[in-house]
């Protein structure tokens, strides 16, 4: 009886001990911070953008055997204007960022016990000189300029930012695949911009292998004060619609007017 109650007592414990580690995994909002060398090793701050703030290194670094079946769709929220075929952003104006995850196929199904479908994406937008270029900014609360040195408790948003804030991390919430944040420009004369990103498709075994993965980059132009908001789409047909509508208008008050011969 005693031999039975304390193998089950051991059971329990190294149970408990486990099973919080292997389902937190990389997925706890502390481990991107958290030292590679730790008891739970952690990204020591290095996001896995692709950037030079995280010295290059990208999700795919970690997350090995990807398919490449997904894709990653970022919009801008007002559009930014096309010059010499890059978007550009214009000085000051503050960006929201929608971001989409496209062709999930892991983790949707066969979950096991104490493991949850995770997807993940993390962004940075850097100087040509590889410094975190205007003020980022999560839909939790934080931002490049206000940012704490812990991770939030709870996240209350998408997204995320903490300790250094030189990137927008996806909350980690289970089934997410869509994610939003802010950024604002940096004033004219920064130079070229890029925006670096990653995201993964979790399988749900809460590892790095068997995932999949999409990391990019998006080259901007260098913001100009120049640059004037393109107009909302439409807004020229409405008028040309409009112009040619008067036209026959016009054409018959004036040959009403026309006198008799």
């Amino acid at each position: 009886m005693r031999t039975t109650l304390l193998i089950a007592v051991a059971g329990a414990a190294l149970t408990a001990a486990l099973i919080p580690a292997t389902s937190r995994a990389w997925d706890g909002p502390g481990l991107w911070y958290s030292p590679a060398a730790g008891a739970q090793p952690g990204g020591s701050g290095i996001i896995g953008t692709g950037g030079a703030l995280d010295h290059n290194v990208t999700c795919a670094n970690c997350h090995m055997k990807a398919e490449s079946k997904i894709d990653l769709k970022l919009d801008f929220l007002p559009a930014m204007p096309t010059v010499a075929g890059l978007p550009t952003p214009m000085p000051g104006q503050k960006y929201q960022v929608s971001v989409q995850l496209t062709g999930e196929h892991l983790g949707l199904s066969a979950c096991a016990q104490y493991t949850s479908n995770v997807n993940n994406f993390a962004a940075t937008i850097e100087d040509a000189g590889g410094k975190l270029a205007g003020v980022l900014a999560s839909d939790s609360g934080q931002s490049s300029t206000s940012c704490p040195a812990s991770a939030p408790d709870p996240i209350n948003g998408t997204t995320f930012m903490y300790s250094d804030c030189h990137a927008v991390m996806a909350s980690g919430a289970p089934g997410m695949t869509a994610w939003t944040f802010s950024w604002t420009a940096p004033p004219a004369g920064a130079g070229p911009l890029t925006l670096y990103y990653g995201a993964v498709d979790g399988n749900c075994d809460m590892m790095s292998m068997d995932d999949d993965v999409k990391v990019g980059s998006i080259k901007m132009g260098a913001p100009m004060a120049s640059l004037t908001p393109a107009p909302a789409p439409g807004d020229g047909e409405r008028r040309l619609a409009w112009a040619f509508g008067l036209l026959p208008l016009g054409l018959l008050i004036s040959l009403r007017r026309r006198p008799r011969r």
